[in-house]
């Protein structure tokens, strides 16, 4: 309840909130994405300093691969979504921002998805949170929800065969997508597939 510290929090929301805006801005100027990248990791920092429990909360999700695969039970699954500027050698610049999937099952090793531009997806996920403006719109929220559940989870499924708990961590503004509403084509939602 100290004042700095909700002070501090809502700064990192707010910087979060203005970095997923500029990520899903039309053509997004990568000097100002790397700008607030690093105003989003100073808030965070000062947030860091301010409060044990956050410090505890990033010491937590610096966890190795192999810790995270021993504390899986055995019919778990872990995935952990990043965003990242793929690196053109060829042309020596940076690409478009692409989401990344990392998935780990226990005595299996970490499988790697590249799940594309993250543009279309983040468009789905702002959506899905506005989901009232977008009915308005005339875009069909089933739909939507049948959209995020093919970019994010359906091209992992062949790793996913067997799991029973699903652990998600999503990255920047994943972080408000509600995993437990996607819907497979059959209308069967994530949340009855899996505890997540």
């Amino acid at each position: 309840n100290d004042p700095n510290i909700v002070a501090a929090a809502k700064t990192v929301h707010e910087r979060s909130a203005t970095l997923a805006a500029a990520v899903l801005a039309p053509k997004p100027a990568p000097e100002v994405v790397e700008s607030l990248k690093q105003s989003l990791e100073a808030a965070e920092a000062d947030l860091r300093q301010r409060s044990e429990s956050y410090r505890r909360y990033v010491q937590a999700r610096r966890a190795t691969a192999e810790a995270v695969q021993k504390a899986l039970p055995g019919d778990g699954a872990y995935i952990e979504y990043r965003f990242f500027n793929p690196f053109d050698f060829d042309k020596n610049t940076f690409g478009k921002l692409h989401l990344l999937a990392v998935v780990l099952r226990p005595g299996a090793a970490p499988a790697l998805f590249d799940l594309g531009e993250a543009g279309p997806i983040l468009a789905a996920q702002q959506a899905l949170i506005d989901a009232k403006s977008s009915e308005e719109n005339g875009v069909s929220l089933p739909a939507l929800r049948r959209f995020a559940y093919d970019k994010l989870i359906a091209p992992l499924q062949d790793r996913l065969a067997g799991v029973k708990t699903l652990i998600i961590s999503p990255d920047g503004p994943l972080k408000a997508l509600p995993f437990d509403a996607l819907l497979k084509e059959n209308r069967e939602g994530l949340l009855h597939l899996y505890p997540v």
